[in-house]
């Protein structure tokens, strides 16, 4: 960073105005950047449907933090009843008022029309030439906009949280010169496209990664200079269910499963590590144990222990790995959509949530594994993979936080 700029935000930041800024009640800002109300620059748009029953509709929708408009599924006018819904009007700021404080607005386009949206999806076009459209979904989007948004839809949590319209025209905002905005516009929309290629990238890579493991583990491609034989056997000969349950009082770290892997319940929960005596019975997983949620199979969530010896929920199941077969391999040879999809026959249950596979059915799948040298020299591979899609995802995070950090420096005008 500049030093000027760096100069700049330490000014700011102890409430100093900057050569070429002013101090305003919504803060230090530039000379040329103004403090408009959204009615002097947005005027609300209506246009109602004049439901036929026999006629067909999609409406759409807004997801919260920015990931814009989605469609839903066709109804027929009287599956409407006497909902109130209106035309998708094109290039038009858009925003659901049950989420607006969570970032749910989005920009209308040409591909929209002929959708139809209810009364809580409220449509402003632009009517002042100090105001771009991009760059109004921008702002509203960022940090000083998001505080507008949480201004103007009191009360608590969630859908007890609806924007105000009133409330919300009368709000103001910070708007600099129209051809700052759409500089700002462009400077964004480059960033979004670099994530978007990355996230494209990281789909590619992990579908490769898939035909990969495919390959290797089941035995369809074969590693140079490695044929020996592979044989075929049930799961409960590579698999024994660990059945220790921690003594009470005892120091553990209290962790949970997920489809990446065990972490401790403190990163998510307020949970010390001491079994205490009035509590459950915890159960003992150790290091390259094989962990599963028979509830949540369906989901992927399955994985190898790489945390450590840890306690966790009595209804996951916990497989220490007989000598003879590496950890690793049984991993990824378990983890794979089509091993799943294979004991998923086994489920039992009422409701799809609590449909669950025991481990005794688990563990009744037949396999064919190589020698455990060449499951090893299969494992490592397939590590490299996975080391270098969690790279590919390290880089999309830190996108994402440039993005958030160029998002503040631009639209509070610390850049200009």
């Amino acid at each position: 960073m500049r030093e000027d700029i760096k100069e700049r935000i330490e000014l700011i930041k102890c409430g100093k105005v900057p050569e070429g800024y002013k101090k305003t009640k919504l803060g230090i800002i530039p000379k040329d950047w103004e403090i408009v109300r959204v009615e002097d620059v947005l005027e609300k748009v209506d246009n109602p449907v004049e439901v036929k029953a026999d006629a067909e509709y999609t409406q759409i929708g807004i997801r919260s933090h920015g990931k814009g408009i989605f469609y839903k599924e066709p109804v027929i006018g009287k599956e409407l009843g006497n909902k109130r819904v209106f035309w998708v009007e094109p290039d038009c700021f858009v925003v659901n008022i049950v989420f607006a404080w969570e970032r749910a607005v989005a920009r209308t386009t040409y591909k929209d029309k002929g959708m139809i949206a209810s009364h809580r999806f409220p449509m402003y076009r632009v009517k002042s030439d100090k105001l771009n459209l991009d760059y109004a979904v921008i702002y509203f989007l960022s940090e000083r906009g998001k505080q507008t948004m949480e201004f103007a839809s009191p009360g608590g949590a969630g859908r007890n949280r609806t924007l105000g319209l009133d409330r919300f025209m009368k709000s103001q905002i910070i708007l600099p010169p129209v051809d700052k905005q759409i500089e700002i516009v462009k400077i964004m929309n480059c960033i979004d496209l670099n994530i978007e290629m990355q996230e494209h990238l990281i789909s590619l890579y992990d579908e490769c990664k898939e035909w990969v493991i495919e390959q290797l583990v089941t035995g369809k491609k074969r590693l140079p200079n490695l044929r020996g034989k592979w044989s075929e056997k049930k799961l409960s000969e590579v698999l024994i269910e660990r059945k220790e349950y921690a003594i009470k009082g005892t120091e553990y770290t209290h962790v949970t499963l997920s489809k990446e892997g065990i972490f401790p319940k403190t990163m998510r929960y307020n949970r010390d590590h001491l079994v205490k005596k009035e509590d459950k019975e915890y159960k003992i997983t150790k290091l390259n144990d094989i962990c599963y949620n028979p509830a949540n199979l369906k989901f992927g969530v399955i994985c190898k222990n790489n945390f450590g010896e840890a306690i966790f929920s009595p209804i996951y199941v916990t497989y220490e790995v007989y000598k003879g077969n590496n950890a690793g391999f049984v991993s990824h040879y378990i983890k794979r959509p089509n091993f799943i999809n294979s004991v998923r026959k086994y489920e039992e249950g009422t409701v799809y949530e609590r449909m669950s596979v025991k481990s005794s059915d688990f563990t009744k799948a037949i396999v064919q594994f190589p020698e455990e040298y060449e499951q090893k020299q299969i494992s490592d591979i397939i590590d490299v993979f996975e080391k270098k899609g969690q790279l590919l995802k390290k880089k999309r995070e830190l996108l994402e936080l440039q993005k958030k950090a160029l998002f503040h420096i631009y639209i509070t005008g610390v850049v200009y």
